[in-house]
Order: structure tokens, then C-alpha cells, then sequence
């Protein structure tokens, strides 16, 4: 018995001078790796992309569960632009609002080759005020839209607005997403911000 207790004290002492050479203090646990499918965010959609949000949570965050609640248009550079209420009409990058949401779809209002000038319109009302009854996420994406096609998509609803667009091309599945802690960071109105690109930055 006194030999087990003698040979469990030196294999401790020596782990705890196997993790003093090897990391300068104390043995540490090796650092949990997160899957891919956790952290990775997706390469940009091309410019002019619909992007369409569902909220998480119970019935305060999101009262419409089966329905789209936010719309947003892909900018230029990697850039998202969209209307929130206590910001404005502003721009973020897209890794940044790909990790705000548990689900996203994206698609197309209007012709591919259309897409770039969609961006460039959205672009244009960085900085107006947001008003829930005439200059909300909707009337974004109408505005820019009726600006590329000289008229707007139908509806008055995130979900109508999606339901008129022409192809999907990809969504953003419920699971597994990390909650951002930062939903906003990097939120801007100034229209040269978007002149700086987001593509080669790291992906988290």
C-alpha cells in the first residue's frame, strides 16, 4: 500500500515538472478546440445579397418565430448594411452579423449582374435615421431595389420581401451557433469605411 501512494506522489511531482518546463508555471489543461462548424464564418455573399434574420429566444426577442424578422443587404467589401432602431442605417462587418443571428438566409432580389449597383444603393443611406413606420429594414432594401430596377419588391414584412426573392442561396441553419457578445462591433455609418475591405481579414 505504501509503494502505490509512493509511486502516485512521484508520477504527480512529475507532471507538475512537465508542465513547468513545458509552459513556464503551473501544468495547464489543454485548450478545448471549438469545431469548425462552431467558428468558421462563411465567405461573403456577393455584394447586392439579401441576408434575412430570425431572432433567438423566447416570445420578447422574437414574437414571429416561423417568420423572418430583419432584413439586410450585403454591401460592398464585405460589409452588411442595415437599418436598426437605436442606430440608425449603418453597416457592419459580415462576420460580425453572421454571428449575431442563429439563422440567416441569404438570396437574390435582383439580377446577379444588378447585385454590385443593390450594394451601392444601400451604401448611399448610411447615416439616415431609423423610423419603424417609413425608414425600417424593409424600406431599406425597397429603397435600394426601386433605385436599381425603378420598382420595389412587394410586401411590407422581412418574410414577404424574402418570399419575392428569386433564388436562395444559402441559410444558416438553428444549431450549432455561439451567441455574439459583441452583436455590434465595428458599426458604422461612414460611407469611406466601406471602401476597406473585410475579405482578407482572419475568420473567427
Amino acid at each position: 500500500m505504501v509503494w502505490l501512494i509512493a509511486l502516485w506522489v512521484a508520477l504527480l511531482l512529475l507532471w507538475i515538472g512537465v508542465g513547468h518546463a513545458l509552459y513556464g508555471g503551473e501544468p495547464q489543461l489543454a485548450p478545448v478546440r471549438a469545431t469548425a462548424s462552431m467558428l468558421v464564418t462563411p465567405t461573403p455573399p456577393p455584394p447586392g445579397t439579401i441576408l434575412a434574420t430570425r431572432n433567438d429566444g423566447g416570445r420578447e426577442t422574437n414574437p414571429t418565430p416561423r417568420f423572418w424578422n430583419h432584413l439586410a443587404i450585403m454591401g460592398p467589401n464585405g460589409w452588411v448594411v442595415e437599418a436598426q432602431d437605436k442606430y440608425g442605417v449603418g453597416a457592419v462587418p459580415f462576420h460580425v452579423f453572421y454571428r449575431r443571428y442563429c439563422a440567416i438566409m441569404a438570396c437574390q432580389l435582383v439580377p446577379p449582374e444588378k447585385g454590385r449597383h443593390l450594394a451601392l444603393a444601400a451604401s448611399a443611406q448610411l447615416g439616415q435615421p431609423y423610423d419603424r413606420r417609413k425608414n425600417n429594414c424593409v424600406d431599406l432594401v425597397k429603397t435600394a431595389v426601386r433605385c436599381v430596377m425603378d420598382k420595389e419588391p412587394r410586401g411590407l414584412t422581412p418574410t414577404a420581401i424574402v418570399n419575392g426573392c428569386t433564388r436562395k442561396l444559402w441559410e444558416k441553419s438553428q444549431h450549432p451557433w455561439i451567441r455574439s457578445t459583441e452583436p455590434f462591433a465595428e458599426w458604422t455609418d461612414d460611407p469611406a469605411m466601406l471602401a476597406r475591405p473585410y475579405y482578407d481579414r482572419l475568420r473567427f
